[in-house]
């Protein structure tokens, strides 16, 4: 399978069958088989499934949940490098 980014010939990682995934020598990047991906349609159709409201507790402790593990410990971060970049003169 070629890679998504350089079109290289990609190694299929033989420890993990379903789904298939790839590595590229080339970028490094691991993706999935083609085969895995779903369609605009498929997505859409999916994605309205589910009910991402305030009022759906385990859609809201969910995103606590990522905002605890992926956003706070870069908040101190992020806040510097907004302040840097536009921050009035």
């Amino acid at each position: 399978m070629k890679c998504w980014l350089y079109e290289s010939t990609s190694n299929k990682i033989t420890e993990i069958n379903n789904p298939i995934y790839f590595h590229c020598p080339t970028c490094d990047l691991i993706f999935i088989h083609d085969h895995y991906i779903l369609s605009n349609d498929e997505d859409k159709n999916r994605y309205l499934l589910y009910d991402n409201t305030m009022e759906n507790e385990g859609y809201v402790k969910q995103l606590k949940g990522f905002i605890k593990e992926a956003v706070q410990p870069y908040s101190h971060q992020l806040k510097k490098v907004f302040l840097q970049q536009y921050r009035p003169r």
